[in-house]
């Protein structure tokens, strides 16, 4: 009488379990590499998101720069006077400053005034985080973390040729549109304002620590620290709108 044998030897078990995990382990690693790059798209997007956001916050805010009232036609786009309640533009070791004045109804914390008065919002760094304080209300707004660096350039028109244009970029200084030339009493004008931020996310992103990289911020070379976070620059260039047209 023939017996049909039936079930798996020894052998026949351990090679379907050793297939078996060799298939579970590739699938668990291919689990973790699309996980870290969905990690890694997320906080580039997220990056991309932030740095965009706060220049066109600062950028909408920097259009209404140098508008008077009906009394004024313009005022001075930026503060300069280092003996400004509110502050005043000025370079910073790691940061710059950005003080920027005209007539309005609300600041840049978003608190509001019945009638049109001056205006003067400061935009500083402190403890890497971007912050925007204005003259109608009390404490600060923060807009952006994770800055490592910001910088602030001023296009000057010093060709008196009824042209608009940016003839050069400078730095900010208490004299920096007064009159550039000993026999003229003609002095630049502002024309354009240049932003760029050096932004770095939270979370360590990277598997393994990059090396000192360097970064450049208008015209400040950044070196940034070996770590596994994940750094992307930010700039652009607004026009200021109010200006004094008999001066250019």
């Amino acid at each position: 009488m023939k017996h049909t044998q039936k079930g798996l030897t020894l052998i026949e078990l351990m090679v379907a379990l050793l297939l078996g995990l060799i298939f579970s382990a590739a699938a668990f690693q291919l689990l973790l590499t699309n996980q870290r790059t969905f990690e890694l798209q997320q906080t580039l997007a997220s990056l991309q998101e932030d740095g965009q956001m706060a220049l066109r916050y600062m950028s909408a805010d920097i259009r209404n720069a140098g508008r008077g009232n009906i009394l004024q036609g313009t005022i001075p786009p930026v503060i300069l006077d280092s003996t400004s309640t509110h502050g005043h533009s000025q370079n910073g070791t790691s940061h710059d400053e950005l003080v920027i004045q005209y007539f309005g109804t609300s600041d840049c914390q978003g608190t509001t005034d019945s009638s049109e008065v001056e205006i003067i919002n400061r935009y500083y760094v402190n403890g890497g985080r971007l912050l925007c304080s204005g003259s109608l209300s009390a404490g600060t707004v923060e807009l952006l973390n994770g800055v490592d660096s910001f910088q602030i350039q001023y296009g000057l028109d010093t060709d008196k040729d009824e042209n608009l244009g940016v003839t050069r970029f400078v730095n900010a200084s208490a004299t920096m549109l007064d009159a550039s030339d000993e026999d003229t009493d003609d002095a630049p004008v502002l024309v354009a304002i240049r932003l760029a931020i050096l932004l770095s996310s939270e979370e360590l992103n990277q598997q393994t620590p990059n090396s000192s990289s360097t970064h450049y911020v208008l015209d400040q070379q950044v070196t940034s620290p070996s770590d596994r976070r994940i750094r992307r620059v930010f700039s652009t260039t607004v026009h200021i709108r109010n200006y004094d047209s008999e001066e250019v």
